[in-house]
């Protein structure tokens, strides 16, 4: 008799224990973490979900993991919700899409998703139904029309330029004497605005610059080579043109244009395709975040301390 009893009580619990959802079962003996509708997300899920999605192991729990765990669930019950299917044709491909990005062998993948309550048909079954949720949701209404793409190509030029602006100088120098006094600082102002009216009007810069100061011949330059003030005002200055006394701790410097040299850009019609691809993910990542948010705020989540 008290053996038939004890039979009655191991099938009774082990019925009770076949019965109760995975995620109350661990529940009892894992900690949570967090609570998704009726399911639990559980410290061994998120190891888990480490070690199948290649993140190392560490300790404590990253929230933005969590976080893509919680948001996970809710697409994929979205998806079941909707009827969504995959084919075994269609797991087959995600199988080898996986070998080619992670360079892995088939038996590798299966071996990196053992572990899990249900097998690798099921997990990479969910996979696909939850892309082709967020196809059908975010991917299929992502737009980007010919005048975005001009505007981003209008805006960050300079990421797509091949040759920098030159600008080729010659300049003449006036040293500013150690301690200069008052006088001898008016002075030199006064050489200087002289020098740059009989420049102006013709006289040779060179003969000019031997006479007055020091010469120095002409030098091709890239924007930003040249210490400033030099820098900005060379660059400010047309073909021919002759600038105003450039002052410096040291003297005074007057600075002839010689040639200048536009940067070039690699044509809009080269980068096409990459700056789309930019703009699609970027608008992509804008709805599915949009998307994400309306998920979240239907259903009950609950992240325990």
């Amino acid at each position: 008799m008290e053996r038939i009893k004890e039979s009655i009580i191991l099938i009774s619990a082990f019925l009770i224990t076949v019965s109760v959802p995975h995620s109350l079962q661990a529940a009892t003996i894992d900690r949570i973490l967090a609570t998704v509708n009726d399911e639990f997300i559980t410290l061994s899920d998120y190891r888990l979900y480490l070690k199948r999605e290649g993140y190392s192991l560490q300790e404590g729990v990253d929230e933005a993991i969590l976080k893509k765990m919680i948001e996970e669930r809710l697409i994929l019950k979205e998806a079941r919700s909707r009827g969504i299917t995959a084919s075994d044709a269609e797991i087959e491909d995600m199988i080898n899409e996986i070998s080619k990005e992670r360079g892995m062998s088939r038996d590798e993948i299966i071996e990196m998703l053992k572990g899990e309550e249900k097998d690798y048909r099921s997990i990479l079954r969910d996979k696909i139904l939850s892309m082709k949720l967020i196809m059908e949701e975010v991917d299929s209404k992502v737009v980007v029309d010919d005048r975005e793409l001009e505007q981003f190509y209008k805006k960050n030029r300079e990421h797509y330029r091949i040759e920098p602006e030159r600008v080729e100088i010659e300049t003449l120098f006036m040293a500013l004497p150690p301690e200069a006094s008052v006088t001898e600082l008016t002075d030199l102002k006064l050489k200087a605005l002289k020098l740059v009216k009989m420049l102006r009007e013709g006289s040779d810069f060179e003969g000019a610059a031997r006479i007055y100061g020091e010469f120095s011949r002409p030098g091709s330059f890239e924007k930003g080579a040249l210490l400033n003030p030099l820098n900005d005002i060379a660059f400010t200055l047309k073909e021919g043109d002759i600038s105003n006394p450039v002052w410096t701790d040291t003297g005074v410097y007057i600075i002839k244009v010689i040639k200048r040299l536009e940067a070039k850009y690699k044509p809009i019609s080269d980068v096409r395709s990459q700056i789309y691809r930019i703009l699609y993910e970027n608008r992509k990542a804008e709805l599915l975040n949009e998307w994400l948010k309306r998920l979240w705020g239907g259903a009950y989540i609950s992240l325990k301390e």
